[in-house]
């Protein structure tokens, strides 16, 4: 065992390439966010677990720590999950004032007794049978916007494609109408920078205006759903509300689970979708691998997500001291720990760093994290996933990357998927006869 310090002296004797990896490490630089594979592998071999003074977290990269993190509760609190990176300045918190925008519970950073019940009753809506019910609405979707492409010869596969269909599923899903999405999206993309980057005191109060405007919407979507229930997962919740009494599911609850669905429920699927896509068409043997086996797209599926989860990164704050890789973490330490890494670790995946469609562990990844906060949506994050693939090497086969420099915005801790996928392809070649122009 050692503490911190001997930890930075090994890590700086044993000549790793950052010289003192808690007094350099940042992963809100281009460097680190254009490709963090080579730095976390490099850490997870030279500095598993260590401190970065400038972040004021631990880092913890090895997958075994990572795991025991999502599913020891009782040591490690998911409070600080969503919580932002920056102190919040006096006009971004008079903007919430305004606004009665409230943070506290929710799904990903609770700890409490009430989090058992409440994932209890909203797990009704990710039931096999009714997720497999939204398949026909999930390809229908998929095929709508291949139709707008699939003629032209070429596409941005992010943004014609990948970017809107996560999002309308969602909306299926919780029963909103599809005429919100563009505010949605915007008001999402601003919650992401606000929780986990490091926006500028002026672009966090615009950041915090727009909050409170997805927290108005929020209220009155649920004040709808009051007195026009449906078979979606606000309604539910309201039911539950009813059933189960406002001390579980008190208004401010509700909003917040509509925020969290909207934004979480499309922004992790959208990435994951884009890296996935985007790792394939990289190599054209794995393209070419799918394209000639469909069959084997689920279990592809898996294995694009562990190399390109979505959410790289998630975070959690020791409650007791506690110990990982032989470093001691005092209580009340804020933690951040790397699934993203975690996923590529050599003591559980062979050749961690290949893609291997055929790959028979996949189901040890932790992209959707572990243990009690398990993504409830994974199975539909699945589902959308492997439809967008059968539909996509089914009608454009032949598709491939024009030459190009990826780029990942916005620069966060946490959530990690490219901004445009540029392909073309030969329409006339197109195998299905009526795609021809």
């Amino acid at each position: 065992m050692t503490d911190m310090t001997g930890t930075m002296d090994n890590a700086a004797a044993g000549g790793c390439p950052f010289h003192f990896p808690s007094r350099s490490f940042d992963p809100l630089n281009d460097e680190f966010w254009a490709n963090p594979w080579p730095i976390l592998e490099k850490l997870q071999k030279e500095a598993p677990v260590f401190y970065s003074p400038e972040l004021d977290f631990w880092i913890v990269t090895r997958h075994e720590d990572v795991r025991k993190c999502f599913l020891d509760n009782k040591s490690f609190s998911a409070a600080i999950t969503i919580a932002p990176m920056r102190p919040l300045t006096d006009e971004t918190i008079a903007s919430f004032e305004k606004s009665g925008f409230r943070d506290g519970p929710s799904l990903v950073n609770e700890d409490s007794a009430t989090h058992k019940a409440r994932r209890a009753r909203l797990s009704r809506q990710f039931e096999v049978a009714k997720i497999n019910a939204m398949e026909p609405f999930i390809r229908q979707t998929v095929t709508r916007y291949l139709d707008r492409i699939v003629k032209k010869g070429e596409a941005d596969l992010m943004k014609d494609f990948i970017y809107d269909i996560p999002l309308l599923v969602v909306f299926h899903l919780l029963g909103l109408p599809d005429d919100e999405l563009k505010k949605v999206k915007k008001w999402a993309g601003d919650t992401a920078l606000l929780c986990w980057g490091r926006p500028e005191p002026h672009q966090q109060k615009a950041m915090a205006d727009a909050l409170g405007e997805y927290w108005a919407f929020a209220k009155k979507y649920v004040a709808h759903k009051k007195v026009n229930p449906g078979d979606d997962l606000i309604s539910l919740a309201i039911q539950g509300q009813r059933e189960e009494g406002e001390e579980i599911w008190s208004d401010e609850y509700l909003f917040r689970l509509l925020l969290n669905f909207t934004f979480a429920g499309h922004e992790t699927t959208t990435n994951a979708a884009g890296n996935a896509v985007m790792n394939l068409l990289l190599d054209r043997k794995l393209w070419e691998q799918i394209v000639a086996d469909p069959a084997g797209i689920p279990n592809a599926v898996n294995e694009l997500l562990r190399v390109g989860s979505s959410i790289i990164a998630w975070r959690r704050k020791a409650l007791v001291d506690v110990e990982l890789s032989g470093v001691k973490i005092p209580a009340g330490s804020n933690i951040m720990m790397y699934n993203g890494a975690a996923n590529r670790d050599p003591e559980v995946f062979a050749d961690p760093q290949t893609i291997d469609l055929q790959r028979d562990n996949t189901n040890k990844m932790l992209s959707f994290g572990f243990g009690p906060h398990l993504c409830l949506g994974n199975p539909l994050a699945r589902l959308e996933m492997r439809v967008m693939l059968e539909e996509l090497v089914r009608r454009l086969p032949q598709v491939e990357l024009v030459p190009q420099s990826f780029t990942f915005s916005p620069m966060n801790c946490n959530a990690r998927g490219p901004d445009h996928i540029m392909t073309r392809w030969d329409p006339h070649a197109n195998p299905v006869p009526a795609d021809r122009p």
